[in-house]
């Protein structure tokens, strides 16, 4: 992006998960002195889980290998988010 733009200076705010979806800010010249403040604002997440089920790769891409019943509310699956 740098010399696409010629700009003297460039970078991110961060990474995205491979399996995320979202916006990753570019900082271009005399911006990345703001990069900082972007990494340090405040974010919102989504989340969309499925519990009780363990794959071949351990993430949403893998086999399913085993499933199990999961004994646990929205509250509670809401909660243990919001301790993040």
């Amino acid at each position: 992006m740098r010399w696409l733009y010629k700009a003297a200076k460039a970078g991110h705010t961060g990474a995205l998960d491979p399996l995320a979806s979202g916006m990753l800010p570019l900082c271009l010249g005399e911006a990345t002195k703001f990069s900082q403040f972007l990494l340090d604002a405040e974010k919102t997440y989504e989340v969309t889980a499925q519990l009780g089920v363990r794959t071949t790769t351990s993430d949403a891409d893998g086999e399913v290998v085993e499933e199990k019943p999961v004994d646990v509310s929205e509250e509670q699956v809401r909660d243990a988010c919001l301790a993040f």
